[in-house]
């Protein structure tokens, strides 16, 4: 898997961050929420992705941010966008 980068904010173009935090969990179910914001507190767009994990296989963790990363990153117009 090569280097996993997210674009700027698509509404203001300001750089953004993430996190990656527990939230809880069950019997067998560890949850936790990847959070991918812009730094301009004026903006304050987030997007939250729910991650659970039955196993926390390295791989399967991977796999969940990426798909996060490529949800934030998609835009308008773009193949696959919604529109």
């Amino acid at each position: 898997m090569g280097e996993i980068k997210l674009k700027p904010c698509p509404i203001c173009g300001t750089d953004v961050y993430s996190e990656f935090k527990h939230i809880g969990s069950n019997c067998t179910t560890a949850i936790y929420d990847l959070r991918i914001k812009c730094n301009n507190s004026n903006c304050g767009l987030v997007k939250h992705h729910r991650v659970e994990l039955d196993n926390e296989a390295f791989d399967i963790v991977l796999k969940e941010i990426k798909f996060a990363v490529d949800d934030w990153n998609q835009r308008a117009g773009e193949d696959g966008a919604e529109e």
